[in-house]
């Protein structure tokens, strides 16, 4: 038994002073960083940085500092901009060399169909290619917060080419695109944190196959996340007008890149640029924007009586709750609005309504009943002081 430890203990320490000379083993040298120490600083945060070295890219040999035999071997030196997609898709396109990644190989076909790719395929050596948007030496995961293709940095990354008039002029392309989609809704939530997987500019246009959606794809791409408002919208007198003139279903009342916050506001700036005051379309608009609006003040007032309430302090968290079933119902009228029934919009802002209105009286009931108490409260302390007052004078008087 003895014996048997002695062993196991070597067999320990054996490997744990194997693994101690891996680690202390000196790492091949590269040369490379000597004339390339900036390259070599932003190499070092790459995803590529664990497979590749700088000669996988631009071969030579790195492990001598003579220059001459240091640019042999193969050397390729700088990838020229239009040697750039092609380069990249020789491991990318590569289903043996992706597999160990769970990476798909289709980016470069997708380029090539891309307004970009068709472009750069035509001549045209302006349009955006890899290390435009994935960077050159410090390429970072998509998951990365520092990363131009994180999901919060996509719209400033395609800003760069997209919001740059000089650059859009041959084009024929608006500058203003990423400017609207800043002030839109879909950005506005991202930036208040409330909805990080909101849209950005590929969830829209695709990211490799990037293209503008046509007249008629718009509202497809729309549903991705807004199936049942569209459901809805079907069932509109729009639906079948829009399709006949042409416009796109969504884009027509919400823009495109300028997304408007959904609410009574929409429709009062909306429905008129289409509709004559006095018409039945815009009696059937006001009414709605109406219903709407009066279940959002009654949820806000109720809102704001539950925040007096936690000042108070009342115990809130049944309040919470029931003021999230009114902004359910509110929410749920939203998409249903789109049918332009107004009779179904109004049963819901009622329920909405009813919802909030009941919180507001049942918490100013009991905000009463604690500041009577209150009142109570005070009123006994105040006669105990005066009597203790009045028993402490009749004290000294007496002596």
């Amino acid at each position: 038994m003895k014996t048997t430890r002695v062993l196991l203990t070597a067999f320990i320490f054996g490997l744990l002073a194997a693994g101690a000379r891996a680690q202390n083993q000196p790492q091949p040298p590269n040369y490379c960083k000597s004339c390339h120490s900036e390259q070599e600083v932003q190499f070092r945060d790459s995803v590529h940085r664990e497979e590749l070295s700088c000669v996988s890219c631009h071969g030579g040999d790195a492990s001598t500092p003579d220059l001459p035999q240091a640019h042999s071997k193969g050397f390729r030196g700088k990838i020229t901009r239009a040697q750039v997609p092609a380069f990249c898709a020789s491991c990318h396109a590569d289903r043996e060399q992706m597999r160990p990644y769970g990476l798909s190989t289709d980016q470069y076909a997708l380029y090539q169909t891309s307004g970009h790719g068709r472009k750069f395929a035509a001549g045209d050596p302006r349009v955006a290619i890899c290390t435009d948007c994935h960077q050159t030496h410090r390429i970072l995961p998509r998951d990365n917060p520092q990363s131009p293709i994180h999901r919060q940095n996509i719209a400033a990354t395609c800003g760069h080419c997209h919001a740059d008039a000089e650059r859009m002029r041959p084009y024929g392309l608006s500058a203003g695109v990423v400017a609207d989609y800043e002030a839109g809704v879909h950005a506005q939530a991202k930036r208040e944190g409330s909805a990080a997987h909101l849209p950005s500019c590929a969830d829209c246009h695709g990211s490799h196959g990037a293209a503008p959606p046509g007249v008629g794809d718009v509202s497809k791409v729309c549903m991705h996340c807004h199936r049942q408002t569209r459901e809805f919208f079907h069932q509109s007198p729009h639906f079948k007008t829009l399709a006949a003139q042409g416009f796109g279903e969504c884009a027509a009342c919400h823009s495109n890149h300028r997304i408007l916050k959904p609410g009574p506001q929409l429709w009062a700036s909306t429905c008129g640029t289409c509709h004559e005051p006095g018409s039945p379309a815009a009696g059937t608009a006001e009414k709605i924007q109406g219903l709407l609006g009066q279940a959002q003040a009654d949820i806000d007032m109720a809102k704001e009586t539950i925040s007096q309430a936690r000042q108070v302090p009342l115990a809130v968290e049944d309040y919470e709750q029931r003021l999230a079933t009114a902004s359910t119902y509110l929410m749920e009228a939203g998409p249903l609005s789109h049918t332009l029934d107004a009779s179904a919009v109004e049963d819901l802002t009622r329920k909405s309504r009813s919802v909030a209105q009941e919180l507001e009286v049942e918490i100013h009931e009991k905000m009463e009943v604690f500041e009577g108490r209150r009142l109570v409260v005070g009123a006994v302390w105040l006669y105990l002081l005066i009597t203790v007052g009045a028993l402490q004078y009749f004290k000294r008087r007496s002596r």
